[in-house]
């Protein structure tokens, strides 16, 4: 009896743990963030400012697993990832117009507002993915730039109300403010939970190996 309740209590925080991994895909395509679909294409190097989405209750942070443009045909049933070079991600008090493309590197390094780049753009799995998950707070917003041309789509007639496109023509033009629309992209989050959580998803790990041992 006492074997059997406690792999009850196991598969119970077993499960707990299991749940606890929420994940969310930002987005700023028609039916998700973004009012319209109608755009154009770019090509240029392209930076944007997004805003995080308020956490679930139980979970302290977000981690930005990967990142990736959507050209312009991008609709909720249609996902088409775009990218290139590599993906700089800063807080929002950045201001893109004091860099250029070809200078991001130099930029980025011992500035307080730079907190990671990305690896190369991954053109197998068409994304840009990082060394190690970026941690990042809710509600918060912050501002992506790219040091290579990217045909992406980017908003006509509506706009991705969280944030901001940003925009630069040649590798040694500064980064810009478009008011023409704000640019498609598509960001995978994934919530990070409570360290209370944590502690249960270990114990389970625990009682399930002690169980293991004395069966």
């Amino acid at each position: 009896m006492l074997k059997t309740c406690t792999a009850l209590i196991v598969t119970a925080l077993v499960s707990t743990s299991a749940s606890a991994a929420i994940v969310q895909t930002l987005e700023s395509v028609s039916g998700d963030t973004g009012p319209s679909t109608t755009g154009i294409a770019s090509t240029s190097f392209p930076g944007q400012s997004f805003t995080t989405p308020t956490l679930p209750a139980g979970q302290t942070e977000w981690d930005l697993t990967s990142w990736t443009w959507l050209t312009n045909a991008d609709s909720v049933t249609n996902r088409t990832p775009a990218g290139a070079g590599t993906l700089y991600l800063f807080t929002g008090d950045v201001d893109p117009g004091t860099t250029t493309p070809g200078s991001l590197a130099t930029f980025a390094a011992g500035n307080p507002d730079f907190i990671a780049q990305s690896l190369t753009y991954d053109a197998v799995n068409n994304e840009y993915t990082f060394a190690a998950p970026l941690s990042l707070a809710e509600d918060t917003s912050y501002i992506v730039l790219t040091d290579a041309t990217v045909t992406h789509g980017r908003f006509n007639t509506g706009t991705y109300t969280d944030g901001q496109r940003f925009v630069a023509t040649s590798s040694t033009g500064s980064f810009g403010v478009s008011n023409s629309g704000d640019s498609k992209f598509e960001a995978t989050l994934t919530a990070v939970p409570e360290p209370a959580s944590l502690a249960l998803a270990s114990l389970g790990g625990l009682m399930l190996g002690l169980r293991r041992r004395s069966a």
